[in-house]
């Protein structure tokens, strides 16, 4: 199966979930590093994506 690669990148610690809306399931799903970035995600080819990405506001109110 031919795959590609992703990287997400957003702000540090923000939660990323790539869903297969093709076949209706979660692929992935973890935090960004302190860099802001995931490592490189395979992907198959064949595929409809959705991509979710939560940025956390961590500041003191």
């Amino acid at each position: 199966m031919e795959t590609t690669t992703v990287t997400v990148r957003a702000a540090p610690d923000a939660l990323v979930k790539i869903y297969d809306e093709s076949r209706d399931e979660v692929l992935y799903i973890d935090n960004t590093n302190e860099d802001g970035t995931t490592p490189p995600i395979a992907l198959p080819l064949s595929g409809n994506y959705f991509v979710d990405v939560t940025v956390f506001d961590n500041k003191d109110n």
